[in-house]
């Protein structure tokens, strides 16, 4: 009797240990295109993925490792957020990065690559 006590609490130990981490994985925000790929300052871009509603996601930034630039978001969904970049946004190459919701919100770097033009010059 004691002995089946103990292996049924185990077979119930080994269950939790196994459901922890999928449902932690579960909502995870992820971005898997951007258009257009080559911005300049101020525009628009769509973002496509998944888990990319306010829910899940608080704050979206460019970044290239060193510096971390917010970008504003104009409309959000599930599957596609619009961004706005900042009208004093220097050109380079930057990837996304998202900022998850929560007390616990962390910075997740997105494997997205968008590219920053320098504005075309008037005459």
């Amino acid at each position: 009797m004691k002995s089946s006590l103990i292996l049924v609490l185990a077979i119930v130990a080994g269950l939790f240990l196994i459901a922890v981490p999928a449902a932690s994985m579960d909502g995870v925000p992820v971005m898997k295109a951007v258009t257009p790929q080559t911005v300049v300052a101020g525009a628009l871009m769509k973002v496509q993925g998944e888990f990319l509603d306010a829910a899940h996601v608080s704050k979206v930034f460019l970044t290239d490792g060193k510096l971390d630039i917010e970008l504003q978001i104009v409309k959000q969904q599930a599957a596609e957020v619009e961004l706005k970049a900042p009208k004093d946004l220097k050109a380079g190459s930057f990837f996304l990065m998202v900022q998850t919701t929560g007390s616990d919100g962390m910075l997740i770097e997105q494997p997205v690559k968008v590219k920053v033009a320098a504005p075309e010059k008037t005459s």
